[in-house]
């Protein structure tokens, strides 16, 4: 792959810059602030996106220090490259809130999708990480970082694994833990959750058995009490049933003496009443005779005084008649019959008054008692079965919560089965953990050695056979073999690490590419070269086939490369 022309639209300092590039070595050069940096990151920022940061971390991330110096809304630039023959072009607008990149292949006119790995696929499927580590370096750092190392591991491991590199093992590693997070969380809760529930389950259980207990004794309690109110009731009814019978005897009993009483009252009546009038037609007679003589004497006797007699003893037996009469008619009323004595109807009554033989009888009183007690016993039986019946309802709920609650407490039991599939689940995850690890580092370390055998073939020859082997350990730190003794770059000159690092990045960089063609895009990182370390390392690189992209503010570069 070549990078052959730059467009920053507006990216930086820079707004409608074109810049091309051939295939070999292009150096471009210039004083500080000239924007070499800028577009060195513009690069990589058209190969892999720059996303912006939030919080603290936007005042100084990549996104924030290249954005446009003027009109900031608009945030783009094109990329074109060469692959395989044809020529693609990558348009990205780096706006946040308008976000876009685009991929055509202007050779077939063809559109492509980022999404969908067409660009990583021209990119011989390195990653930012890869790129940043291997053929991408920029002036603070010459150096590998930890990334490199965890890449090689992806990348071998993937091989292994997969038959490619487009699993990643430090992806897969986070997953994992992130599941086991989850796993160990949710048995946690569900420990804690499910001895909780449990407890309160049983607790509740316990509780509506003891109700359920009571009110079954209750019940067995009311149902003798009711089996003791029928016998009572029944007792009472036949003691009642003796009493009605009795009353009504005496009832009997007594109408047959009044209907005696009335007829002889009436008899003694009648016979008063006919001694009454035979008195009375004899008074009448005796008036009438008395008159007669009266008459005839007041009419023959001759003198006046005579006749005046015999007109006073007829007045005088007249009224002797009548208060003989009155006081008969009154003695009739108020003989000895007195209040029981029948009288003929009057205009008051109406009707004969019957006779009043004072108040009820005891048998009469005593039914009426034994009836209250009847109507007492009744509404008692009444209540007590009521009370029967809600208690049978309420026990039959009690029973169905029971039964709900003993389903959720083998609900509860059953979950410690789930808890141990997630405890298992749990064992599986940390298993597969330690696989990937394992399988990992070992690729790793096969990876390495091959990392190593090239590393220090382009050590001895930009050295010139000073050193003559690189050993990595499996954090991608360096070590320098000498004819007399293995050293750490801490014991190296600072060139001489410069060397060492670059040597490394090359030869990661054809690992990871499967030994294709990648443009090495450097950016002031000969910056601590002596001429000689330069000159051999500027060699080398024209040697490779590369297409080198180098960013410097000296001349000595461009120099070198006309002696090469």
């Amino acid at each position: 792959m070549q990078l052959l022309e730059l467009r920053l639209k507006n990216f930086g300092k820079f707004s409608g810059q074109r810049i091309c590039f051939h295939p070999g070595v292009n150096i471009i050069s210039g004083e500080n602030e000239m924007g070499k940096t800028t577009i060195h990151s513009f690069i990589r920022g058209m190969l892999f996106g720059i996303t912006a940061q939030r919080g603290r971390a936007a005042k100084n991330d990549e996104y924030t220090l290249r954005e446009p110096w003027e009109n900031p809304y608009y945030y783009a630039g094109t990329l074109k490259l060469e692959s395989g023959g044809k020529v693609f072009r990558i348009e990205r607008n780096f706006q946040k809130r308008d976000k876009s990149v685009s991929l055509v292949c202007e050779t077939d006119g063809e559109e492509m999708s980022v999404e969908h790995g067409d660009l990583e696929v021209l990119l011989e499927g390195m990653n930012e990480q890869a790129f940043r580590n291997t053929i991408f370096i920029t002036q603070k750092s010459s150096a590998t970082d930890a990334g490199l190392a965890e890449e090689l591991k992806n990348y071998m491991t993937n091989l292994r694994e997969a038959g490619d590199a487009g699993i990643y093992v430090e992806t897969a590693l986070k997953s994992l833990n992130e599941k086991k997070k989850r796993t160990q969380s949710i048995i946690r809760q569900e420990e804690a959750g499910n001895e909780e529930q449990a407890e309160q389950i049983s607790r509740r259980m316990e509780y509506v058995r003891q109700e359920l207990d009571s009110a079954e004794r209750e019940v067995q309690e009311r149902r003798m009490r009711s089996r003791e109110l029928e016998e009572r009731w029944k007792l009472a009814v036949m003691q009642y049933k003796k009493a009605a019978d009795a009353a009504r005897q005496q009832h009997k009993e007594s109408e047959d003496v009044i209907r005696d009483s009335i007829g002889r009252s009436r008899r003694e009546e009648a016979e008063r009443r006919a001694a009454l009038r035979k008195k009375r037609r004899a008074l009448q007679l005796t008036a009438a005779f008395l008159s007669l003589a009266a008459f005839l004497g007041c009419i023959f006797l001759p003198s006046v005084t005579g006749k005046a007699a015999v007109a006073a003893v007829w007045l005088l037996c007249m009224l002797a008649g009548v208060w003989y009469v009155i006081r008969s008619g009154g003695s009739s009323q108020n003989g000895e019959m007195g209040a029981d004595t029948y009288r003929e109807p009057g205009p008051e009554t109406g009707r004969i008054r019957e006779p009043s033989y004072g108040t009820e009888t005891n048998a009469a009183k005593e039914a009426a008692k034994l009836a209250e007690g009847l109507e007492s016993l009744q509404g008692e039986r009444q209540k007590m079965s009521w009370g029967i019946e809600h208690l049978k309802a309420e026990i039959a709920e009690k029973k169905i919560l029971l039964g709900n609650l003993e389903e959720s407490l083998e609900e509860a039991h059953s979950l410690k089965g789930n808890l141990e599939s997630l405890k298992k689940e749990l064992e599986a995850l940390e298993l597969a953990d330690r696989t990937i690890r394992t399988v990992s580092r070992e690729g790793y370390l096969t990876l390495a050695e091959q990392v190593e055998e090239k590393a220090s073939g382009i050590i001895r020859e930009i050295t010139e056979g000073k050193y003559t082997s690189i050993s990595l350990d499996e954090n991608m730190d360096v070590k320098v073999n000498t004819p007399d003794r293995l050293l750490k770059l801490s014991q190296v000159s600072r060139g001489t690490a410069d060397q060492m690092y670059f040597a490394v990045r090359m030869a990661a960089g054809e690992v990871f590419t499967k030994g294709a063609c990648m443009p090495v895009i450097l950016d002031e990182a000969f910056a601590m070269y002596d001429d000689r370390r330069l000159f051999n390392t500027l060699k080398w690189l024209k040697k490779s086939g590369r297409q080198v992209i180098l960013f410097t503010c000296h001349r000595r570069e461009e120099e070198m490369m006309k002696r090469i």
